[in-house]
């Protein structure tokens, strides 16, 4: 394993192996404190001993899963009377702090246990470095290989007393050290007895440096050199040899030895010697296997007796090589922590040898072979190599084990492979979903295979491969989590299953939907109201129940009943409102009960502050005041009394700029205005209709339109407006017409231009200006009778800007009135135009037959004639108009 990385609450790393005091020093030096201390007493100096305890470095020991801690301690005597430090001593001490770590170990908590147990030199502001500290280390911990029983760790210590497989053990003595170099090039037997002597040496690792430089002969290549002459001899002599090299692979001061001697090799020509030898083994049963079917009746016995005796070598065999496999791939695990030797690992063809190790039932092979297999699965060619190899189908076998920490392994295999989408439809194809299911009710399990699920949740062909069974399991454990936050992985996986119509009302069936509300308004947790938010869009049915709790909990995230507004929930819980059908709602009582309009008034003030930055909310908060106001009239007395009809026009003033914004508030006063209390209220305002006027020039249709509403619906039930808005609207469709002649005139030239038959009733005294479209501008005009695109406030590339809407009435522009007589008729259309458009009259010079004549009906079509020429139609004339016919 790779040693743990250390870091430091300081900005400079120290380091943390510098030799302490001894402890006799340290006791001298606090007798020492304390005489002065007791002189500086009896001088009358009454001088006061501080200590400070400063934290220098941090570390993790993953052998004995602990914290080890550096501190200075400053020990100071200061004279109060003079401020001046008497004595001063730093003493460099280290603490290490055992923690007890496994896979259900829950980090925050643990975190929050250290600050508080040792708050002498940690505080909150080591929160963050402590956190990334016990993640590191509980990843080291879980990572180490572990013995069947599932207790230990790897010997990265002598002290952890842990054997990967069992050697016998012998005396032996450093002195001898010479004599058994001698004895590996002597016979098989002497190179064995040899070679467990140095085992038994190397198990200690105080010895290992001195086993490495104490003779002249390199020990690693006079083992190397016996494991390559004696590897198809003696497998025992070569899995005692490999157990040497393991003992020095667990420290990464000697993988540079263990590289130069070539012990990597090594391992690997073991294995495919020994996976030759299994192979021609089972190949030999096999044939006498058909030998004993086939023969007579009378060699068949000793046929039989001969496959039983071979049939049992075989079995001692494998049982020897499962040793061996298991130590060559714990060395070659240790070493592959440099990537460099990992890369070559995987030339050498490591995961195809670890994918033929996957059958096997020994529990420490088949531990090491997961645990190589997930760290090489980090890198996308190695997962792609396992993926066409086909570890998914052995691993589902794999799953079916008994033992919890070959499972366990196994799962956070596939959580690797499983952020790869080809992997995930390979998975569900295989049945992995019901299989991963039954897994959630074993702590041991829960999390990784929430995390699995999660992967293959993703897309949206697998959501509805969930039973319902797993369904209810995965939300009976969200409602009795006792955490007072759930985990945000189970929540994330229900959020994808919820997106599913089907999944959504399975969630929903029973009780689950007000158990889910009562225990978000218990415990205030953010995720459990956005899973609600899902499953509203899917079954908002389910929730008609339930609006009283979570509008209760949505005025308590309002001011003043909170002042710090968690917007995020606040945004859920009105999403959640707005999904539920509330025709039937009694908006009344609600708003007595829990000051709903109230709150809704104060808090639209308060985020219209700054509009900008609060934008999404203030939809949000506009749109429940749309839908209490437009569901039924039962909250209209209340919403008047809180003033939010006129709270509502000055908001139109302060969002003139945000579109969103207007458009939003224009929908609440189209709602308002479909109530008399509410429309009175409103039309309160003086300055309402006005604005809705400017409104209409505003550059965007759904603003336009919803303005075009409001003035149509003020037009019918108020008579003393109905003159004023019938007026604005001719004034502003007769200023498009005379801005489109007047560009016609401008470009002159050989192209005519002529006006569709929409903008030309103008001419007509007769045109209905009720239904006039307020959006339409000179660009409905088209030069010559090409098409024009949709006309808007932003393609008039002549007109002057807009200004902004304001709250102050306008005052009505000058008109005058240009009268046109027809033949044949005595009707006369008053076209009111602004002062500066141009006069409706062609140029004298320009025959009567030019193609650049407006085109109208010929009722309304004015005619001239050139100089001289004879015409029965006579010419427009302008005239001032009659005193009762001027505007004021």
């Amino acid at each position: 394993m790779a040693p743990v990385p250390c870091v430091s609450f300081t900005t400079t790393m120290r380091n943390s192996n510098k030799s302490q005091k001894p402890l006799i020093k340290r006791k001298l030096a606090q007798h020492n404190r304390a005489v002065a201390a007791t002189q500086g007493a009896r001088s009358g100096g009454g001088c006061a001993l501080n200590k400070q305890v400063r934290v220098r470095d941090v570390s993790v020991e993953v052998a004995t899963s602990s914290l080890v801690v550096s501190l200075d301690v400053d020990v100071s005597l200061v004279d109060p009377a003079s401020n001046r430090v008497v004595n001063r001593d730093v003493e460099h001490l280290t603490k290490k702090i055992p923690l007890k770590i496994t896979e259900h170990t829950n980090v925050e908590l643990l975190v929050e246990d250290v600050i508080r147990k040792y708050g002498n030199f940690f505080s909150s502001q080591h929160t963050v470095v402590l956190r990334r500290l016990l993640e590191t280390l509980k990843t080291g911990v879980l990572s180490c290989p572990t013995t069947s029983s599932g207790h230990g760790h790897t010997m990265r210590r002598r002290e952890s007393n842990h054997d990967v497989i069992n050697v016998p053990s012998q005396s032996a003595s450093m002195n001898d050290l010479s004599s058994y170099l001698t004895k590996l090039y002597g016979t098989p037997e002497e190179k064995h007895q040899a070679s467990l002597a140095i085992l038994e040496l190397a198990r200690d690792s105080d010895n290992l440096v001195q086993l490495l430089h104490s003779s002249d002969v390199s020990l690693l290549s006079a083992l190397g050199r016996v494991m390559r002459e004696d590897s198809a001899k003696s497998i025992d002599l070569v899995t005692s040899v490999v157990y040497i090299f393991y003992c020095f692979s667990l420290y990464p001061r000697f993988h540079s030895d263990l590289v130069q001697s070539k012990i990597g090799d090594s391992c690997f020509t073991a294995m495919e010697t020994e996976a030759k030898r299994k192979t021609v083994f089972l190949q030999d049963l096999k044939k006498l296997q058909q030998e004993v079917q086939m023969s007579s009746a009378e060699i068949a016995p000793e046929r039989r007796q001969q496959l039983a005796r071979d049939s049992k070598h075989f079995q001692a065999l494998q049982k020897k090589q499962e040793a061996l496999f298991t130590v060559c791939l714990h060395v070659l695990l240790n070493m592959a922590e440099d990537p460099a030797i990992e890369e070559r690992m995987t030339k050498r063809g490591v995961v195809s040898i670890l994918l033929g190790f996957l059958d096997t039932n020994d529990a420490e092979l088949l531990a090491v072979v997961l645990t190589f297999l997930k760290q090489l699965s980090i890198f996308c060619e190695n997962k792609n190599a396992m993926l066409t190899m086909g570890v998914a189908e052995k691993l589902i076998l794999v799953l079916n084990n008994s033992n919890e920490s070959i499972v366990s392994l196994a799962l956070r295999l596939l959580y690797n492979l499983s952020f790869d989408a080809g992997t995930q439809e390979k998975m569900v194809a295989l049945g992995y979903i019901p299989k991963l299911a039954n897994f959630l009710s074993n702590g041991s399990y829960q999390l990784t295979t929430i995390h699995l699920l999660y992967h293959l949740s993703i897309h949206p062909n697998h959501k509805e491969m969930f039973s319902s069974v797993t369904l209810q399991v995965l939300t009976q454990m969200v409602l009795s989590d006792p955490n007072p936050q759930v985990n945000s992985s189970l929540i994330a996986l229900l959020l994808n299953l919820c997106i599913s119509s089907r999944n959504a009302h399975v969630l929903c069936g029973g009780t689950n939907i007000g158990l889910l509300v009562s225990r978000a308004q218990k415990t205030g947790d953010p995720m459990v109201v956005k899973l609600l938010r899902t499953l509203a869009v899917s079954a908002p049915e389910q929730f008609v129940g339930a609006i009283h709790p979570l509008v209760e909990m949505m005025v308590k995230l309002l001011p003043p009943h909170s002042t710090t507004t968690n917007l995020e929930m606040l945004i859920d819980l009105i999403s959640v409102i707005l999904c539920v059908d509330l025709n039937n709602m009694d908006w009344s009582t609600l708003g007595e009960k829990f000051n709903l309009f109230g709150c809704l008034t104060s808090v639209l003030q308060q985020f219209s502050v700054d509009a900008k930055t609060n934008e999404q909310i203030l939809c949000m908060l506009m749109s429940l005041v749309q839908l209490c106001t437009s569901s039924n009239t039962s909250g209209v007395e209340s919403i008047v009394r809180c003033g939010l009809p006129q709270l509502f026009v000055s908001l139109l003033a302060d969002f003139h700029e945000n579109t969103t914004l207007v458009s939003h508030a224009l929908e609440c006063v189209c709602a308002f205005m479909l109530h008399t209390p509410t429309r009175l209220a409103i039309l309160s305002h003086e300055d309402f209709p006005n604005l809705c006027m400017q409104f209409t020039s505003y550059p965007n249709e759904r603003i336009n339109a919803l303005c075009s509403n409001i003035l149509d619906y003020l037009m019918e039930h108020d008579p003393e407006w109905e003159k004023k808005i019938r007026e604005y609207k001719f004034r502003v469709h007769n200023n498009q017409w005379l801005e489109a002649i007047s560009r016609a005139h401008e470009t002159g030239g050989e192209q005519g231009w002529e006006v569709d038959d929409t903008t030309a009733f103008a001419l007509d005294n007769n045109a209905d200006f009720d239904n006039l479209p307020l959006s339409a501008s000179a660009s409905s005009f088209r030069p010559g009778g090409d098409p024009a695109p949709q006309s808007s406030y932003s393609s008039t590339p002549r007109r002057a800007p807009k200004p902004k809407p304001s709250l102050q009435p306008t005052a009505p522009t000058p008109t005058r009135i240009v009268q046109t007589t027809t033949p044949g008729t005595n009707r006369t259309a008053a076209i009111l135009a602004s002062p500066k458009a141009p006069t409706l009259r062609p140029s004298a010079t320009q025959p009567a037959t030019d193609p650049r004549h407006i085109q109208r009906p010929q009722s309304a079509r004015p005619q001239t004639a050139n100089k001289g020429a004879k015409s029965s139609v006579p010419t427009r004339q302008t005239q001032a108009p009659p005193k009762d016919q001027r505007k004021p």
